[in-house]
């Protein structure tokens, strides 16, 4: 049986039980690289995941083969880490629907 959090499309809600936080509209990377907005509880259409897991993946892939030089050590590497977390977020939401 699914948690409540691992129901498709909840992706904001499976992102913060992975430790992002809220800040008004604002959920928060972990690291705070970076931030999403967007509605508690509300639902990502399956669409958007598709096109976010097609996005992120493509940045994971530049961050890795070309760090930019205006950030520190510690800066790529939470960036990176929370690029993954979400990356890897959709791709769970995207196969607990059966989509690879």
């Amino acid at each position: 049986m699914e948690s409540e959090t691992e129901k498709p499309g909840s992706l904001f809600n499976v992102l913060e039980a992975n430790g992002w936080a809220w800040e008004d509209e604002r959920l928060y990377a972990p690291n705070r690289t970076f931030w999403t907005e967007g509605t508690k509880c509300q639902p990502t259409p399956l669409g958007m995941l598709l096109n976010m897991r097609e996005r992120m993946e493509a940045v994971l892939q530049n961050l890795r083969v070309s760090k930019p030089s205006h950030l520190s050590a510690k800066q790529y590497q939470g960036w990176v880490s929370d690029m993954e977390s979400l990356a890897n977020t959709i791709k769970r939401l995207l196969e607990s629907q059966g989509i690879q």
